[in-house]
């Protein structure tokens, strides 16, 4: 059942206390504090019957994308939340299990989720028929990607690999071997030149999708397992989200961290950016989501509203939405701005 509400959040300013030196000076500026947001557009409780692991909107924005650990991907309509198509296929081998990523086709056409069956399905976006099933990994397959220009898929498995796929045939091109622990989060470069892998051996590494070699790994971040990785939109970040409660920014030709995101009191489960880079959101165990500066790590704003972890949060591709899912199987839609 959809609830629709709207809020305009009003941003509240506090002075800062200055120092007797500062009086000396001059008046000290003000800062704003980030808002808190509890009032989504919509939400959409029981959307799944166990929890939401992972959102993906489609590339017009008009649709959106949910896996969860019922074994069932589904689509749903931004505007109403109203659930348009479910996909059922994946069968998991015990409790718990369940589609753990989920991605759109830059066409909008196909859609590929990660199951803990150890296999990725194909399927057609507007029928829900199974395309084809990509098997090759010997561990559960939590992350899945389309190249920008859609010609190939990759994976990354508990198995500790990442493999790319031929979109076309479901032919296994290469895997990407490394990394100590399972591969939880995959992504292409923009350009599609490269890929990143975020794994539980607390390292996100950096490869050439082309020839399989690694360039890059970015380690001594992060004190537990890295759950998400995303490159900005012009490549030259990459941006890792972790279990030790922050997410973080490295540069990604250097390896060298540029920021922190702290603020989050839990596991951080997600991290992406806007279309323009200029913002990061988060989602975290601690029932909320974050918009944050990219340039300057300064909390923006929180959504509040989650009973449970929130395990997925999205900018909508015009930025203007968020969406967010999690734990306590529903989902919300935010006024981003």
């Amino acid at each position: 059942m959809n609830n629709r509400s709207k809020k305009t959040n009003n941003q509240t300013i506090r002075l800062v206390p200055v120092a007797l030196c500062a009086l000396l000076i001059g008046l000290a500026a003000p800062s704003v504090q980030a808002d808190t947001v509890s009032d989504p557009i919509w939400s959409t409780s029981g959307a799944h019957e166990k929890f939401i692991a992972t959102l993906a909107f489609a590339p017009d924005g008009e649709t959106f994308a949910s896996g969860a650990n019922d074994d069932k991907a589904k689509i749903w309509s931004t505007e109403t939340g109203k659930e348009v198509r479910t996909f059922s296929g994946h069968r998991g081998q015990w409790h718990g299990s369940g589609v753990h990523c989920v991605a759109f086709s830059p066409d909008g056409k196909s859609l590929a989720t990660a199951s803990s069956d150890n296999t990725v399905r194909i399927w057609n976006a507007a029928d829900g028929k199974t395309v084809r099933t990509l098997k090759g990994h010997t561990h559960e397959v939590l992350a899945v990607a389309f190249s920008p220009d859609g010609k190939y898929i990759l994976s990354g498995s508990l198995d500790a690999t990442a493999k790319l796929w031929d979109a076309a045939t479901g032919a296994e091109v290469r895997t990407f071997a490394g990394h100590e622990l399972g591969i939880g989060s995959v992504a292409f470069s923009p350009e599609g030149r490269h890929i990143v892998t975020g794994a539980g051996d607390m390292t996100a590494k950096l490869w050439d999708a082309g020839t399989g070699a690694e360039i890059q790994t970015y380690a001594g971040g992060h004190s537990w397992q890295i759950a998400s990785v995303a490159f900005s939109p012009d490549g030259s970040k990459i941006l890792t989200a972790s279990f030790d409660n922050t997410a973080k920014l490295w540069d990604t030709r250097s390896g060298k961290e540029i920021k922190a995101y702290l603020g989050h009191q839990g596991y951080v489960y997600s991290a992406v950016f806007s279309a323009d880079g200029s913002k990061v959101l988060t989602a975290s165990k601690d029932r909320t989501a974050k918009i944050w500066d990219a340039k300057t790590g300064a909390e923006i704003r929180t959504f509040a509203a989650h009973r449970r972890p929130v395990v997925a949060a999205l900018f909508s591709p015009d930025g203007k939405y968020v969406v967010t899912g999690g734990e306590d199987q529903s989902l919300k839609l935010w006024d981003a701005n």
